[in-house]
């Protein structure tokens, strides 16, 4: 049934690249090639040990396919997405050490209205394509917030404080862990999930996201 849906929709709305408007691409490799690498502000962390950023939200293709990803709900942008977040993790020598991969949850409330969270599916293809262990689960929301894209900065930073929790305590002793998420920028998100890891006895934790806006 799902083919035959996809058969139709693509007869509909035939599939073009956002970057060049080739046919039967979401994003062809020469436009995912052409992102430039982030070379912006130094990102200075304050509960993680390293920021590791893809591109630079100014970039007018990675505003557009991330635009298209959480907002035009076209879920099948983690496949090249995952691909900028694989690359330049692979370009770091001294990678961290056996790691989990957690995200950033959606609210029910959100994740009922988008249908999958845009971080679980970036962080479970970079968790296979590594084979690291992916616990989607082991970061919660306790409530739901308004959208960050939204807020100035010190809203960005209240909204989000207190609002996660983990689901599993004994799971973070000792353990390293890497947090995927789509966009940084006041960092909000990153250091409240890495708070609570913290907390809970993780060891070392990096972040890794699409852009920078």
């Amino acid at each position: 049934m799902k083919k035959l849906i996809n058969y139709i929709l693509n007869i509909l709305f035939p599939l073009e690249c956002l970057g060049c408007g080739k046919n039967d691409y979401l994003l062809c490799e020469d436009c995912l090639s052409k992102i430039e690498d982030y070379n912006g502000e130094k990102v200075i962390p304050e509960t993680v040990s390293k920021v590791l950023i893809c591109a630079s939200y100014k970039n007018a293709l990675i505003k557009k396919i991330v635009h298209f990803y959480k907002y035009k709900y076209i879920s099948d942008l983690c496949f090249p997405l995952s691909k900028l977040i694989i690359k330049k993790y692979e370009s770091e020598f001294n990678k961290i050490l056996n790691p989990i991969v957690v995200c950033a949850p959606l609210s029910k409330k959100r994740f009922n209205l988008r249908c999958y969270n845009q971080a679980e599916l970036l962080s479970r293809e970079f968790s296979e394509h590594f084979n690291y262990k992916f616990l989607p689960n082991l970061i919660a929301k306790t409530r739901h917030t308004k959208q960050q894209a939204k807020l100035n900065r010190e809203e960005r930073l209240l909204n989000l404080k207190d609002s996660f929790t983990v689901s599993d305590c004994d799971i973070c002793k000792n353990q390293n862990f890497i947090i995927i998420d789509d966009i940084y920028t006041t960092g909000a998100t990153v250091n409240e999930i890495a708070k609570v890891l913290k907390q809970n006895g993780a060891n070392q934790i990096w972040a890794i996201v699409i852009a920078k806006d």
